[in-house]
């Protein structure tokens, strides 16, 4: 999967995939978190404890990105917030069950707040903001579902706890509307995004296409 975006450098580390081996994973994490630190010196000097975090958190970032997504790490100096960023891109369109549950988990305590959107590379699309309770814990995510006439792509910021999300959510809006995918084919019309939003608009009890 070839995934393109423009990012602020500052506040976003993009993971490199295809690395199967931890040794090297941690060393390009340690590197990362490294390199990033001198980059936002003038801005901030981080301390080790800080360059630990995110070398840690990248590292676990690059385990993930081995089952075919790509992922980015979403860090702000101060208060030195950090979230997980994730892109995944699937040939065959999501039934409307997976649709359903990847929108409207059963684990959200709210009704998803949805909106459709538009984004230059991906067309018409449909985003929510969740707050879900899963064993216990609390977290709140960011999820956008992209519809295309051939595949889908899901985006998912999080989790975080859930004061969070509205702190790191604006960083994603130069990477969603530049954000594209090699083998996706945006719909012309945004069909599947129109018909998202009316089941939304229909049901304020729980969301069934």
């Amino acid at each position: 999967m070839n995934v393109r975006y423009r990012y602020d450098t500052n506040r976003v580390i993009p993971i490199p995939s295809g690395m199967d081996d931890d040794d090297t994973g941690r060393a390009w994490a340690r590197t990362a978190a490294v390199e990033y630190a001198a980059h936002i010196r003038d801005e901030i000097a981080l301390d080790e404890a800080a360059v630990s975090r995110i070398e840690n958190l990248a590292a676990d970032l690059v385990r993930a990105s081995r089952d075919g997504r790509s992922a980015a790490l979403f860090f702000l100096p101060e208060p030195q917030i950090a979230a997980p960023f994730t892109v995944m891109y699937s040939p065959d369109r999501p039934s409307r069950d997976e649709q359903e549950d990847f929108l409207w988990p059963r684990s959200c305590l709210l009704r998803p707040v949805h909106e459709m959107i538009s984004a230059e590379g991906l067309g018409a699309g449909s985003s929510v903001a969740l707050v879900q309770r899963v064993q216990e814990r609390t977290f709140a995510e960011r999820r956008w579902l992209f519809l295309g006439e051939r595949g889908a792509v899901a985006v998912t910021l999080g989790p975080v706890p859930v004061p969070i999300l509205s702190i790191v959510d604006p960083l994603t809006e130069t990477i969603i509307d530049t954000l594209a995918v090699d083998e996706y084919v945006p719909e012309a019309r945004g069909d599947g995004a129109r018909q998202i939003a009316d089941a939304f608009e229909r049901d304020e009890e729980r969301w069934v296409v």
